[in-house]
């Protein structure tokens, strides 16, 4: 048990003692912002006079993304999958590798998980134990037990701040200069097709280096369940699914866009991800 971890456990077994274990059941965000403070005593006046490292670590457990804080801030990291409480791995140049931390409770994941769904404004609950959302740079998909055994299953897939382009893709090796001459072609030429590929492949990467060859006056409807495809100009639109966890608002799936973006006047449809029939 690391230094942290061990500071991490006194602080929680005194609030504890006060009958204060998981901030998320406190009746106010007052009462949530005195708790804070109060955490924020104890760390600054009893553990930290020259260590920086274990204080950062320690915050971000109670106050942050606890272990994740350097892989989300690590760019060249694609994709974070967070395995309950104890297992965490990321991918980085298409390979996957173990995180050698991880968070130092199930409670203090539990805290964490209410703070991204806050921020993301997504929902879990036993009736619909999963969803999907979009939290700062990443799209997120959360399933829950009992469907996830072992704890939360958290997946975090981080949307490039450059798109991809053709000419980029050529860089890269991704395919020969005549298939993405014929790709090309295919998109000047309104031609109908579809990307298929495997997990993580690159498949709307793919689709939004295409796009990238729209003319600026083509308007595009582009129909997704979470943002991730770059609109390529200012005239074309972004359509996203809705499903409400509390049941107050009704439903709407990508066939009802597609028959909305049938009456936005568009140049192009572009289906996002398709799961499902």
């Amino acid at each position: 048990m690391t230094t942290a971890h061990l500071i991490h456990t006194e602080i929680v077994e005194r609030l504890r003692a006060e009958n204060i274990i998981d901030i998320t059941t406190l009746p106010s965000d007052r009462d949530r912002e005195d708790m804070n403070t109060q955490v924020r005593r104890l760390i600054d006046s009893h553990y930290f006079a020259t260590d920086a490292q274990i204080k950062n670590r320690v915050e971000a457990e109670f106050f942050a993304a606890g272990p994740l804080a350097p892989l989300i801030t690590d760019s060249e990291i694609t994709e974070i999958i967070v395995n309950g409480s104890q297992t965490i791995w990321y991918e980085k140049a298409g390979l996957l590798y173990k995180h050698p931390d991880h968070f130092f409770s199930p409670i203090s994941y539990q805290n964490f998980l209410q703070r991204l769904t806050t921020d993301a404004r997504i929902q879990v609950n036993l009736d619909r134990p999963f969803t999907d959302g979009y939290w700062r740079q990443f799209r997120v998909h959360l399933i829950i037990p009992p469907l996830a055994q072992g704890g939360a299953h958290l997946s975090l897939r981080r949307h490039p701040d450059n798109p991809w382009t053709l000419p980029r893709l050529e860089e890269v090796r991704w395919a020969s200069p005549e298939a993405l001459k014929f790709l090309k072609k295919m998109v000047c030429e309104h031609m109908s097709f579809m990307i298929v590929g495997a997990t993580s492949s690159g498949k709307t990467s793919v689709l939004s280096a295409c796009l990238q060859s729209v003319d600026a006056t083509e308007r595009v409807i582009i129909i997704e369940d979470t943002s991730e495809i770059n609109a390529p100009n200012e005239v074309s639109a972004k359509l996203l699914s809705r499903h409400d966890t509390n049941g107050v608002l009704q439903d709407v799936d990508q066939t009802e866009l597609l028959r909305q973006a049938l009456r936005m006047r568009p140049d192009r449809l572009v289906m996002g991800e398709v799961r499902g029939a």
